[in-house]
C-alpha cells in the first residue's frame, strides 16, 4: 500500500488564527488554576499570565484581521 502524500498548506492568516486560539485556551486554563490555589503569590502570578495571555489574544486576533485585508 503507498503513502499518498497530501499538500498541506497553511497561510499566514491561519496560523496567526491559530496562535490567537492558543492564547485564549491559555488564558480559560489560567482562569481555572486561579480558582484552586491558595497561596496569594501564586494567585498573583496566575492573573499576571492572564492578563499576557488575554493581551496576546487581541494583538494576534487584529494582525489576523489586518492580514485578511491585504
Amino acid at each position: 500500500m503507498k503513502n499518498a502524500k497530501r499538500d498541506i498548506t497553511l497561510n499566514e492568516k491561519d496560523s496567526i488564527e491559530d496562535m490567537a486560539q492558543t492564547e485564549r485556551a491559555l488564558f480559560f486554563a489560567f482562569a481555572r488554576a486561579l480558582f484552586a490555589v491558595n497561596r496569594k503569590e501564586t494567585r498573583e502570578t496566575l492573573w499576571k499570565g492572564m492578563e499576557r495571555a488575554a493581551k496576546n489574544a487581541f494583538f494576534l486576533s487584529e494582525i489576523a484581521e489586518n492580514t485578511a485585508e491585504k
